[in-house]
């Protein structure tokens, strides 16, 4: 890269939350190039995946795939595949078949509703990945019970995230950071003259603070917490996190970090974390090298703690 680097910095409204690209290179053309090419492609895959969206390929499916095998194109696929292979690795904890439950608790709206038993028994039972099946070599889905319906929240930032990070590389774009919603990030080499770029995870109990800074080259970083959506109902907060195998929303996190290779995987586990909680965090994390985790976790009324999983030092329980 030249001693003097041209640089880009551009934002872009989609799937209800911001991109923004930061990119160093030799050619401020090529700069603009591929952001151009990158930012369309964010867009083709809103429109692939939004659940909101009657005429989207998500839509299609959820619309046929309990009265027939749904081809899905590949990248989507995959996507859908790594989604089961993560629900049933983290016992459920991660589940794209949650729409029902969303709706039950109105998540979607401003103002949200606590579901009634037989209501959240309604949506739980249209809420599992094990209704969801998958045929690699006709690359298609089916789901063996009516009902079912897959929303890609927890995950689509993170897909979209990979595919502007794959258009950067073949566009020749070394050096970039991308970072969706202010959750997830991807650190595509490191800023000129820098050891990685920066990211600051927040503190969810005071927006003004970080809990911890990192430095990030070719690595991933997602954050989920509850501080930002959320309702109030009957004297009480929910989160908007919801546990899978409960139909009720996730509680003792505070905010859970993933790092991992890529922004599919943190996007997702981020989320699988939140549910998991300490123990089941790190059973994950040591099973699964290159992935790492920091969790607040409320511990008693008043009482905070820092933990950081899978890094190179031990795991440390910080008070807060």
């Amino acid at each position: 890269m030249a001693s003097n680097p041209a640089f880009l910095e551009v934002h872009h409204r989609a799937m209800a939350t911001e991109f923004s690209l930061l990119l160093y290179g030799d050619n401020k053309a090529r700069l603009h190039w591929a952001a151009e090419l990158a930012l369309e492609e964010i867009d083709r895959l809103e429109h692939q995946i939004s659940v909101f969206d009657i005429t989207s390929e998500i839509s299609g499916i959820n619309a046929r795939a309990a009265q027939e095998e749904v081809i899905v194109e590949p990248g989507l696929f995959h996507v859908l595949q790594f989604s089961k292979q993560l629900h049933e690795e983290t016992g459920g904890a991660f589940d794209i078949t949650v729409h029902p439950l969303v709706r039950a608790w109105q998540f979607f709206r401003k103002t949200g509703t606590v579901p009634d038993a037989d209501t959240l028994a309604e949506a739980l039972l249209r809420t599992s990945m094990d209704h969801v099946h998958l045929n690699p070599e006709r690359r298609t889905v089916r789901f063996d019970l009516r009902g079912i319906e897959i929303n890609l929240g927890g995950i689509g930032k993170g897909y979209a995230v990979d595919a502007v990070t794959a258009i950067l590389r073949r566009n020749g774009i070394a050096s970039a950071f991308i970072n969706a919603g202010g959750s997830t990030f991807y650190a595509l080499g490191t800023p000129p003259e820098q050891e990685g770029w920066q990211v600051g995870i927040r503190d969810p109990l005071n927006p003004d603070r970080h809990l911890e800074i990192l430095h990030l080259m070719d690595r991933s970083l997602s954050t989920s917490g509850n501080y930002e959506r959320f309702i109030r109902a009957e004297t009480r907060t929910y989160g908007h996190i919801l546990n899978p195998r409960s139909g009720r929303p996730a509680e003792g996190v505070l905010s859970a970090t993933a790092l991992a290779p890529t922004a599919l995987e943190t996007d997702a586990l981020s989320t699988a974390f939140f549910v998991l909680g300490i123990e089941g965090t790190r059973k994950y994390c040591c099973s699964n090298a290159g992935v790492n985790a920091i969790q607040y976790i409320r511990e008693g009324s008043e009482r905070f703690q820092l933990y950081k999983i899978g890094f190179e030092k031990p795991e440390t329980g910080e008070e807060l």
